[in-house]
Order: C-alpha cells, then structure tokens, then sequence
C-alpha cells in the first residue's frame, strides 16, 4: 500500500517522538498489575543502551575542593541561581572549557563537557533529570560523561563538582 506525503510525515514525528521520549505516543501509558514496563531500549551491538531511563549511577562528590592552583573553580549561587534547584543546570566556561553544570539530586552536582563528542554540538541537561542530550543527532551521556546512546562513540569529559556553602567548586585544570 502506497502512503500518502501526510502519512509518511505522520509516522516519522511519532518515530521521532518515541525515539525521544522513550514512550510509544500510542500508549495511553496505564498498565494493569499483570503488565511488565518496557524499558524503551535496546542494546546495541556495542553493549549501549539507549533507553530513556539512566543507566549509571549518580557520582557524586561530597568532598571538600582542592586548591585554586589545582585548577579548582568557585560559582556563587548568587551568579547562577538555577543550581540551588534539582535539575537546575547552567552553561559556563572555565578555564577554556565549555561546561554544562547540573544539579541531578539534592545537593549533587555534575559537570560535564558541553562540547559533543560526535559532531560538536552543544550538549543539554533534560529537563525531567533523564540525562544529558545532544539536541543534534540524539546523543545520550550518562552523569560520568559516558555514552548511553545515540551516534557519539566516545565519552564527554566529566569534571568533579561539589556544593560548600552557596558555592559550587568545580575542578577543570589548565
């Protein structure tokens, strides 16, 4: 059966859709007691998951920083208010390096290249806490910068980060 232009257009947004939420526009989302959730993903040859859920667990730091000389940066929550909230996140650069800086969980933050390891695009924190998303061609890191899915084949640079007071250090050495 031949589709028409508005039916091909059709499946390719709902393909899209899913392929970005990790959920069938379809399903209504109500499971009964005997359902089994599905994950959205699958595994790749690679051993990748791309399903919409985190794979990794969340690293965080809750040490105390390093000296300025080790390269260890200081943000007042003054400046960047959007990290005094859960999956507050800002875009920053030190030291020559573009961050994107998220708070995941209560009081734990990550900090990791913007920069996309497939095709230099800036990367973004999804709003419900998912992950980090390259906008471009779908990719997918993990909160230690490693790749969950999508086309990047090598991992951002993840950069220690922790809360002291109402400052956020975060270490990118020079």
């Amino acid at each position: 059966m031949k589709q028409s232009r508005r039916q091909l257009i059709q499946a390719a947004f709902i393909t899209v859709l899913a392929a970005c939420t990790g959920r069938n526009p379809n399903d209504s989302g109500q499971r009964t007691g005997t359902d089994t959730p599905d994950n959205g993903g699958s595994d790749d040859m690679d051993g990748r998951s791309d399903s919409a859920e985190p794979t990794d667990d969340i690293p965080c730091d809750d040490g105390e920083p390093g000296s300025e000389a080790d390269g260890w940066v200081a943000l007042s929550l003054d400046d960047y208010p959007e990290l005094a909230n859960v999956f507050g996140n800002v875009d920053v650069r030190i030291n020559d390096v573009r961050l994107i800086i998220a708070q995941v969980a209560q009081d734990c933050y990550i900090a990791l290249d913007r920069v996309c390891t497939h095709n230099g695009c800036d990367i973004g924190f999804r709003e419900d806490g998912a992950r980090f998303v390259c906008p471009c061609h779908g990719g997918l890191f993990g909160y230690d910068g490693a790749v969950l899915g999508g086309p990047p084949n090598a991992p951002v640079r993840a950069f220690p980060a922790v809360r002291v007071d109402g400052l956020i250090w975060v270490q990118v050495p020079t």
